[in-house]
């Protein structure tokens, strides 16, 4: 059984790079045909083709598809490579642009070998709420402001920067000084408040302590600067 399922995903995977180049009503149904599989690879596969040349209208299968690897994910989805591209595709178009699945990938928290393996699925899920709805989003950023044990700074740079660019400096610089009650030492916490301000598109700064925030702001321009040079 397990030989013919192999050969007949085989056979599908071969399809689908035949008409990935071809006519839309195809492709479209074989993919929707391997996402329906049950079979991790083929899935990846179709997924990975969809990456290349996107659908529109695939939000429901999409969505459904998020659900089922999120309510067995150590078997079906592993690592959260399968949910971090569904996300990358939900992304694509706008009316694809799902709250929902936004705010559960932005929720993840699952670990492979011991080690937090969904930090880039966290990330993308902030990427879709900022997208579905600047509302909420700066309710939910706020919380990864200090994404708590992950390895990767990824969810927290997301956060801040789309915090930064959507103009919520006030709610960037609330949540990294969170928990200090000591004004003398919330110098770090607005410096890095101020730096997340300018990398964000921020033409003016309030300030106290000139200086050091003069500074900061320098460096931030430095790093621009680099990033639009290289």
């Amino acid at each position: 059984m397990a030989t013919r399922k192999s050969s007949k995903t085989s056979m599908s995977l071969s399809r689908l790079k035949i008409l990935a180049a071809g006519e839309e009503a195809p492709y479209q149904e074989l993919i929707v045909e391997l996402l329906a599989s049950g079979d991790r690879l083929a899935r990846e596969a179709a997924l990975e083709a969809l990456l290349e040349r996107p659908l529109p209208g695939m939000r429901d299968q999409l969505r459904a598809l998020f659900d089922e690897l999120s309510g067995a994910s150590d078997k079906l989805d592993p690592g959260a490579h399968l949910r971090e591209r569904i996300a990358q595709l939900l992304l694509t178009f706008e009316d694809t642009r799902d709250l929902d699945v936004g705010l559960r990938a932005s929720e993840t928290y699952e670990k492979s070998m011991g080690v937090d393996s969904t930090a880039n699925l966290r990330a993308l899920g902030l990427k879709l709420v900022a997208m579905a709805d600047l509302d909420v989003f700066p309710y939910v950023a706020a919380e990864h402001v200090n994404d708590a044990g992950s390895w990767s700074p990824e969810p927290a740079n997301t956060a801040l920067q789309l915090l930064a660019s959507t103009g919520n400096q006030v709610a960037v610089y609330q949540w990294l000084v969170a928990g200090e009650h000591d004004p003398a030492r919330r110098l770090p916490g607005s410096l890095a408040a101020t730096a997340a301000a300018v990398l964000g598109g921020a033409h003016m700064i309030r300030c106290h302590d000139v200086a050091e925030t003069v500074q900061a702001v320098k460096v931030a321009l430095g790093v621009h600067r680099a990033r639009e040079a290289g």
